[in-house]
Order: C-alpha cells, then sequence, then structure tokens
C-alpha cells in the first residue's frame, strides 16, 4: 500500500546544543526531502540566549511563515 505524506512535524531536540554547525547539518539532513518539515523547537535547540535568531536566519525552512509560531491547516 502507498501512503502520501505532506509534511513531517518534528517534536524538538532536533539538535544536542545550539551551533551553527548543528543548526546548517540539521538543516541539510531534512533539505533532501521532497516535503515540507516543520519544527517545534526543544530545549536541546535553544541552548545559547541567540538560538532562535539563529535558527530564523540560518534554517527559515523549518517555520511557516519565518516565525517560530506558527499552525498547520490540513485536510
Amino acid at each position: 500500500m502507498e501512503e502520501n505524506v505532506d509534511f513531517v512535524l518534528h517534536g524538538g531536540d532536533l539538535i544536542d546544543f545550539t551551533s551553527d554547525e548543528n543548526i546548517r547539518g540539521a538543516a541539510e539532513l531534512f533539505d533532501a526531502l521532497s516535503i515540507p518539515v516543520y519544527l517545534c523547537l526543544g530545549n536541546h535547540d535553544l541552548t545559547t540566549p541567540d538560538a532562535l535568531q539563529q535558527w530564523l536566519q540560518l534554517a527559515p525552512q523549518f517555520f511557516p511563515g519565518g516565525k517560530p509560531e506558527f499552525s498547520l491547516l490540513h485536510e
């Protein structure tokens, strides 16, 4: 049986600690998918004072509308 996947919603803690290298690496892993990946940031994703800004700058594709607060409407 073949099923279609419209998007992936990751529940957080995608990385162990915040760094430009970790964020870029995580983004590269998911960029290979042909569907969107959305991220709910977890405590390990936010280990530095400027972590949110790093995520939004380095991996905006994880956040619809470029914001960490988002809603997904789906059939």
